[in-house]
């Protein structure tokens, strides 16, 4: 989540969006991936006080470094849950 100054940075340099875009790509494949082996099975460790908090500012990067990324490429979200 930390290269994603990198990313932005890269993008507007080159003219080019693909540093963004594929940033963007591994970022949720890598979100995906770690959602997968770790899957809860609610949400209730998300509002256990102790427990979960560093889940809840990750997810809350996540989505802010994804919607963040679409906005700069002039794309809108929809948000899903499941």
């Amino acid at each position: 989540l930390s290269g994603w100054p990198v990313a932005v940075d890269r993008a507007s340099r080159k003219a080019d969006v693909f540093y963004l875009v594929s940033f963007l790509e591994e970022v949720s494949l890598l979100f995906f991936r770690a959602f997968e082996t770790v899957r809860p099975l609610s949400s209730d460790y998300l509002i256990e006080p102790g427990k979960g908090q560093a889940r809840l500012v990750l997810l809350e990067a996540v989505e802010q470094i994804l919607s963040g990324g679409l906005k700069v490429l002039g794309l809108t979200n929809v948000k899903e849950y499941a």
